[in-house]
């Protein structure tokens, strides 16, 4: 999987119909030099807030780092998975 640096890039203002600015630049650069530091594959998600989040869904854990454009800091958060089988050992919906 490779980083989705224009992608990111080429979202324009209300690229989500909310009005959610373009894509900050340094979030961009920021979230790509920690997906490099990251094991496994991470989903690449732009935030409505011109913030970039990394994504990983597996073994029953959500793993979210979100680089935040109002200060373009890093914040992670792991939760367990919502999914209505996942109480049972293996999610239907994350592996």
């Amino acid at each position: 999987m490779t980083f989705p640096h224009a992608i990111l890039r080429n979202l324009q203002p209300n690229w989500n119909s909310y009005g959610a600015p373009a894509i900050d630049e340094r979030c961009i650069q920021k979230a790509f030099e920690l997906w490099r530091q990251l094991s496994g594959e991470w989903q690449v998600v732009p935030c409505s807030d011109g913030g970039v989040q990394l994504e990983q869904h597996r073994d029953g854990l959500d793993v979210e780092v979100r680089v935040s454009a109002a200060c373009a800091q890093e914040t992670a958060v792991a939760r367990p998975c919502n999914c209505a089988d996942s109480s049972a050992g293996a999610c239907p919906v994350h592996g």
